[in-house]
């Protein structure tokens, strides 16, 4: 999953990153909050992680603004404004949680993973499709009897393709999510793991479940 945060404390944002990275989140940084908003514009986020005050802009004009172009990406705010007024503000304009500086990591790792399930409207962190069992918190896969182990990235564009069951989704739209925003688009690393969590998967079953849709991507067709 891929996070956006927007913050000005450049401290603060290392160890964020850091402790998002080591929980197998995709992040970016960004402390300016006109260049959160173009981010948060154009490039998909499971969600945003949002300062109040900013240079530029501030968090509770980028929410505002974002929420009238109806960018539903969930949005925690994380400040040391902590004025009630503050908070029924932020929580009008379309925040999904507002929490207080200073925080435990452990609380913003919580509230993050809630406003997402919240976001794709799943309360359960268990994601089923057919015999294969996706457990979002645990981050383990079982199919029929059998635990599938993946890698950090195979996990993150299976869940990807789960949360999409019956789509099409493009390479393109993989790179935005499983990569950085500066990671080429050109690269095969995307084929190479769909390829791996194919043998995984879906090589030992005689019902294959991801499906290569020529020329326009990847999908997991349900039962």
């Amino acid at each position: 999953m891929k996070i956006l945060v927007i913050d000005d404390d450049g401290m603060l944002c290392d160890i964020i990153a850091k402790v998002l990275k080591n929980n197998d989140y995709v992040v970016e940084v960004t402390s300016s909050g006109e260049e959160g908003l173009y981010l948060a514009e154009q490039h998909p986020y499971d969600a945003i992680i949002l300062d109040v005050i900013l240079p530029e802009m501030d968090g509770f004009a980028l929410l505002k603004r974002l929420r009238k172009k109806e960018i539903s990406t969930p949005v925690i705010f994380l400040t040391s404004r902590q004025q009630l007024e503050d908070r029924v503000e932020g929580l009008g304009l379309g925040a999904d949680d507002y929490l207080v500086k200073p925080f435990e990591m452990p609380e913003l790792l919580a509230r993050l993973s809630a406003i997402i399930r919240r976001g794709k409207k799943q309360a359960s962190p268990i994601v089923e499709i057919g015999e294969v069992k996706i457990d979002t918190g645990t981050r383990s896969v079982v199919r029929g009897k059998d635990q599938v182990v993946l890698t950090r990235l195979e996990f993150n564009l299976l869940e990807y393709l789960a949360r999409n069951v019956g789509r099409v989704i493009s390479r393109s739209e993989l790179v935005e999510h499983l990569y950085h925003r500066d990671f080429s688009s050109d690269s095969n690393l995307i084929d190479v793991h769909v390829t791996n969590l194919r043998t995984k998967l879906d090589k030992p079953y005689p019902q294959k479940l991801i499906r290569t849709v020529r020329g326009a991507g990847f999908m997991i067709q349900a039962s």
